[in-house]
């Protein structure tokens, strides 16, 4: 989690010149309450989104929490609000919108482990008039939203530079699926 520096009072002063005033004040408000007690006297950290929201590690910490919540039934982003006391505050659906993000991400990562320990070879480059068949492909989504595509007795066709642009589904000449930044793996 990134901290987040207060300005000093002449960088203020200037900030109130300029109409800023509330943003300092907002920032500062953030700051100084940024750690709550949890039950037992126990400090907690609570979240503070620091902008970017492809950094799906600043809810890390949460994860376990917010993993236990899911298994036990509860699925859309507000059936969790004010169910984890960190999240609480005014980045409450940013942070549960990140876990959702960072939760298919981890799970993602772990099938993909688990395939190339399974024999699967990622395919970046090959030959243009590459016939070869796979026993089997698997597409992996672009970014967080998971989709995982596997094919079976599929070939791989690749552009005039040779990296990987569609797959073909066994007995198919046309209509295969488009791997433009998708990850291909195969064996």
């Amino acid at each position: 989690m990134r901290v987040r520096q207060l300005p000093s009072d002449a960088a203020r002063s200037r900030l109130r010149a300029s109409g800023q005033a509330a943003e300092v004040s907002y920032i500062r408000q953030t700051m100084s309450s940024n750690t709550t007690s949890a039950a037992g006297g126990a400090q907690t950290t609570r979240f503070v989104f620091n902008g970017d929201y492809k950094e799906l590690e600043q809810v890390a910490g949460l994860l376990p929490r917010f993993s236990e919540l899911y298994d036990g039934g509860l699925f859309y982003n507000a059936d969790f609000a004010g169910r984890i006391p960190e999240l609480a505050g005014p980045d409450e659906e940013t942070g549960i919108y990140l876990l959702q993000g960072l939760r298919r991400s981890r799970i993602n990562e772990g099938k993909l482990r688990a395939a190339l320990a399974a024999g699967y070879a990622e395919i970046t480059r090959g030959e243009l008039n590459s016939q070869q068949r796979f026993e089997s492909i698997i597409l992996l989504g672009c970014g967080r939203d998971g989709r995982w595509t596997e094919y079976a007795g599929a070939r791989i066709v690749f552009d005039d530079h040779g990296h990987a642009a569609g797959v073909l589904g066994k007995g198919k000449r046309s209509r295969g699926q488009r791997t433009i930044g998708r990850r291909v793996i195969a064996r």
